[in-house]
């Protein structure tokens, strides 16, 4: 990491971090009222975030998810998700935790 210890000034271990790269929007949300304006080229955008996200994580010594790989957005908006992918989500992410935490 490129931290001294713990951080500014401290002396304990840096914590263990994870950062994770929202999933790619939709092409959905190029068709709703308010965020087809909102995210005009994000969808384009959003494709190219997890080779940006892993590199910022690997500069700072972090682990990584791309959330893309694991969900989509699947909600009717393009933007969120549906329960079903929350709960896909969060059991990718607990699992990342735990061999994070080994």
């Amino acid at each position: 990491m490129n931290t001294l210890n713990g951080g500014v000034g401290t002396t304990y271990k840096n914590p263990k971090v994870l950062l994770i790269c929202p999933p790619p929007l939709n092409p959905e949300i190029e068709k709703g009222p308010v965020f087809a304006e909102m995210f005009k080229g994000g969808l384009e955008k959003s494709r190219l975030l997890p080779e940006l996200y892993e590199a910022v994580a690997k500069m700072g010594g972090a682990k990584f998810l791309d959330a893309g790989s694991v969900v989509s957005t699947d909600g009717v908006d393009g933007l969120h998700l549906t329960a079903e992918s929350q709960k896909k989500l969060g059991a990718a992410v607990a699992a990342k935790v735990k061999e994070i935490l080994k």
